[in-house]
């Protein structure tokens, strides 16, 4: 007698040729609950909402080789920065002009006393070896790159993150959960500014 499942369905594609790999595990019922929550929180399958978690740990690995302890200094300067203006002032940066202005030239002073030495030279950004990007769109990019082209593509991709509205929540979004606290940024600052 022939063997039935070796003649049904079609070959399984080799490995290199698939979109995705089918993935199976066991966890708890008490897990199961949890995982089902948040997906129907976020309005996602399990499976997606399991599968964005997962990119957002090996985003979050990625990203701990750029967050050195000088990004963590930086910051803390900038918010100790912040706070000593609005102390002097008393009043916040995002609602008065004094207080913005005085803490846009104190930041600018902090960052003078900490500019390297040496030649300005640009580096190979991770964009470039993005397989991606259009050519066009790539060569583009290269022809225009100065420091005041990726300042503003860095601040303008930033505040456009910042002032989205609603988050794509379908298997193809690229949002990802290390931006969590952009809504609670982006309300933050409105309510000051109103």
């Amino acid at each position: 007698m022939k063997n039935i499942a070796k003649t049904r369905g079609r070959k399984p594609k080799l490995e290199k040729d698939r979109q995705s790999i089918t993935l199976t595990f066991r966890v708890t019922p008490e897990l199961h609950h949890i995982l089902t929550m948040e997906a129907k929180r976020r309005k996602v399958s399990i499976g997606t909402f399991i599968k964005s978690r997962l990119e957002g740990l090996i985003d979050a690995k990625r990203e701990a080789k750029f967050a050195s302890q000088t990004v963590n200094a930086l910051a803390s300067a900038v918010r100790h920065i912040a706070l000593n203006t609005e102390m002097q002032t008393g009043k916040s940066w995002s609602v008065d002009r004094f207080t913005f202005d005085t803490l846009v030239l104190a930041l600018g002073r902090f960052f003078q006393t900490f500019t390297p030495k040496g030649k300005r030279i640009i580096p190979k950004f991770a964009w470039q070896k993005d397989k991606n990007i259009p050519n066009e769109v790539l060569k583009t990019l290269q022809k225009t790159c100065s420091v005041e082209a990726l300042s503003s593509m860095v601040a303008d991709g930033f505040l456009q993150q910042l002032y989205m509205t609603e988050y794509p929540n379908n298997k193809d979004s690229q949002y990802s959960e290390e931006y969590h606290d952009l809504p609670q940024i982006r309300s933050i600052l409105q309510k000051k500014s109103t």
